[in-house]
């Protein structure tokens, strides 16, 4: 499962298809709206990508080059840390209100079953409840059913900027899913830090997680 449009080696959504089975999917397919860029999550081919990716947040600001090397650091441990996780893509914001920098980001992740039984999403919607987080089944209209949860990672810290102590709040927006006739499961997990319109960054991501669906 890589995405669409990549030479990726990442895993199949599952094993090869047995004559008369009902198909599984080769891929995903996701629309995002312009000012979003892919990432493919492979070492060799994410350094292209986000350079690119700096070089829209960064146009026009050629004086900042210590920024633009900041910045390539951060998107590639993200990055890093997504394909630790069984990421298979990334898709950044670059959007903009005026001056004001809408950032967000989705991951794809890919879940195998490896020969175990993976919890029910329904399952997971009374757990993710139970703690707190606002979680729902709901129904994509290219995908099928999916677990949708959202919920807020709060962390505190102080950057020694002389402007003190700050918490910092993300808003997390996340659908999971099982892949059609495998065990196995992919998540989507939108995010972003613009804390003061969390609710519209949301509906923008239901709006692009409605588009996602299965190429078979």
């Amino acid at each position: 499962m890589n995405g669409p449009e990549t030479d990726a080696g990442q895993p199949d959504a599952g094993a090869a298809p047995v004559p008369g089975a009902p198909p599984i999917p080769r891929d995903y397919r996701m629309a995002v709206p312009a000012g979003w860029h892919r990432v493919v999550l492979d070492p060799q081919f994410w350094d292209r990508q986000i350079g690119k990716v700096v070089d829209t947040q960064t146009a026009g600001r050629d004086d900042l080059p210590l920024v633009k090397a900041r910045l390539t650091e951060l998107i590639r441990e993200q990055a890093k840390a997504a394909y630790d996780n069984g990421g298979v893509a990334m898709y950044l914001s670059t959007m903009r209100i005026g001056d004001v920098p809408l950032s967000a980001s989705a991951i794809i992740t890919y879940v195998p079953a490896l020969g175990r039984t993976l919890p029910a999403l329904d399952q997971l919607a009374i757990n993710y409840a139970a703690a707190g987080h606002e979680a729902t089944m709901v129904e994509l209209p290219a995908a099928g059913l999916a677990l949708r949860r959202r919920y807020r990672e709060e962390l505190v810290c102080d950057p020694k900027d002389g402007k003190g102590v700050r918490t910092l709040v993300t808003t997390i927006v996340e659908y999971r899913l099982t892949i059609p006739n495998t065990p196995n499961q992919v998540v989507v997990t939108f995010s972003t830090p613009v804390e003061p319109i969390a609710d519209v960054m949301a509906e923008l991501f239901d709006t692009i997680a409605g588009t996602f669906g299965w190429t078979y």
